[in-house]
C-alpha cells in the first residue's frame, strides 16, 4: 500500500500517495529509542515531512520513549493512542 518510504534522521516517513487521507498510511515514525526531541520537535518534523496531508501522525516504536514523550503531545492538542502488536 505504501510506495514512499523516506528514511529521516530518526526512522522513516511513510506515504501511500493513492490515498493521502489514511491515518494508518500516512506517517513519520520514530524508531529508535529516545533520541533526544521533544513532542514539539516530533510536530515540527511532522509539519515538515508530511506537507499537503490534512492530518499528521507520528508513530513512537520505542514504548518508554512513546509513554515520555505523550504528555508533549497531549499539550499541543494531538490524540495520542497505545497500539499493541502481538
Amino acid at each position: 500500500m505504501c510506495d514512499v518510504l523516506e528514511p529521516w534522521e530518526h526512522g522513516t516517513v511513510v506515504r501511500c500517495t493513492a490515498h493521502p487521507g489514511f491515518w494508518d498510511y500516512n506517517c513519520v515514525r520514530l524508531e529508535e529509542p529516545d533520541p533526544g526531541l521533544s513532542a514539539g520537535d516530533l510536530a515540527a518534523v511532522a509539519d515538515r515531512m508530511q506537507p499537503g496531508l490534512r492530518h499528521r501522525r507520528v508513530e513512537v516504536e520505542d514504548e518508554a520513549t512513546g509513554t515520555a514523550l505523550r504528555r508533549g503531545f497531549d499539550a499541543l492538542g494531538w490524540v495520542g493512542t497505545r497500539l499493541v502488536w502481538m
